[in-house]
């Protein structure tokens, strides 16, 4: 049996530079990204990329399309920012979204239970609730019309 060689990532999504590789999933892999305007500016963003075996797909292609259109609609304080989406070359899917680096609940979690100390309920409580809020703004989403685009995560 011959493995399939891996497509090299692309090295430019638009006006993002394409970095390491720091995620992925079924449908999609995640890499850590660069926008430069031409301000001299940076931000590190992370992108989203199609996987190269569903790029003909049309049925996939369409709902990453999807995706990206709904995520670009979101405007919350508890939601990452989409900042843009779109096809590079002709094959390469992508959507560019705000980067939030930091520790994961795990890493704190586990960071307590190794000093023999507990995740405080209230705090558990109060980042639910964050998460709750950053839901329901994506479930009362409307579309240019006002009507409910009824999302569901």
């Amino acid at each position: 049996m011959v493995l399939p060689i891996p497509a090299k990532p692309p090295t430019k999504l638009g006006r993002f530079e394409v970095g390491a590789k720091i995620g992925g999933g079924g449908m999609a892999t995640i890499y850590l990204g660069r926008d430069t305007p031409e301000d001299g500016s940076e931000q590190l963003v992370a992108l989203k990329v199609m996987k190269d075996e569903l790029a003909n797909d049309e049925q996939f292609v369409a709902m990453f399309v999807d995706e990206a259109k709904i995520l670009a609609r979101l405007s919350h304080p508890n939601v990452i920012q989409t900042l843009d989406y779109g096809v590079e070359a002709g094959v390469h899917s992508f959507i560019a979204m705000e980067l939030l680096n930091g520790r994961t609940i795990s890493d704190i979690y586990d960071a307590l239970k190794s000093n023999d100390e507990k995740f405080e309920w209230n705090t558990a409580a109060w980042i639910c609730a964050r998460v709750a809020e950053g839901l329901h703004s994506a479930h009362e989403l409307v579309d240019e019309d006002g009507q409910p685009l009824s999302v569901i995560h």
